[in-house]
């Protein structure tokens, strides 16, 4: 699946991930930390899948250090538009995260459906960066909202 959404990226020219990221060794990192949620559909399909973690903004104001992230959010790219990404959203605000928590996410400038997403979904746009071994790609935004 996220092969097939980093395919879907260039073809739209959505500059968020290079050839090597996200590796293999990363994917499997998120999940031996447990980070790495899926979400299912009826058939027990996994249809989007993401990352919740503790993750340091290093480019960014001290304020953002160690709230978790909403990271590799990806829905399967032949299901678009099915609102599984919103769903897995939800899901997680809703299991996963404590009443008022603050959670954050980036994306690159490029990447208007997921700045769609988050917005639908309750985030707002608080600041941008950049990302070490991205600064070709622009400013990445920073995404932020209370559950």
């Amino acid at each position: 699946m996220f092969i097939e959404a980093k395919q879907q990226m260039n073809r739209r020219k959505i500059y968020q991930w290079t050839d090597t990221y996200p590796s293999l060794e990363i994917l499997a990192k998120d999940i031996e930390k447990k980070e790495l949620l899926v979400l299912k559909d009826e058939n027990k399909n996994i249809v989007s899948a993401g990352v919740l973690s503790v993750y340091s903004l290093s480019n960014c104001s001290k304020e953002y250090h160690g709230i978790r992230t909403i990271q590799r959010l990806v829905a399967r790219p032949s299901q678009a538009g099915q609102g599984f990404g919103r769903q897995w959203i939800r899901s997680c605000l809703e299991q996963q995260c404590d009443e008022g928590e603050t959670l954050l996410s980036i994306t690159n400038h490029t990447n208007l459906p997921m700045q769609r997403l988050f917005v639908k979904t309750g985030f707002l746009k608080v600041g941008e960066t950049t990302i070490e071994g991205r600064e070709a790609f622009g400013p990445f935004y920073i995404f932020k909202r209370n559950r």
